[in-house]
């Protein structure tokens, strides 16, 4: 799927979040254009991601790139993500 990307015509930006888990609010995130470290992405956070590079002050900044994004404030221990999602 990448390579049909990388070799058309038009102009994408892929957003790359890693383990996704729920916020009630946008936090502290970091969207950058090399791999990051870190497990996981809030979904709130991705989403004002996306918008952010469609219609945002991050429009075109990444243009036929790949970008990670990673939260940075508030990420959930790796045992609390399994348990809600065992348990809910």
């Amino acid at each position: 799927m990448e390579a049909v990307l990388v070799d058309g015509d038009h102009d994408w930006t892929v957003l790359r979040p890693a383990g996704l888990f729920d916020t009630p609010a946008v936090s502290d995130y970091r969207p950058a254009g090399a791999r990051l470290s870190g497990r996981y992405t809030a979904r709130a956070d991705l989403a004002n991601a996306l918008l952010r590079h469609a219609v945002g002050d991050l429009r075109g900044r990444h243009l036929r790139t790949f970008v990670d994004v990673r939260t940075t404030d508030g990420v959930p221990r790796l045992f609390d993500v399994i348990r809600k999602e065992a348990f809910g």
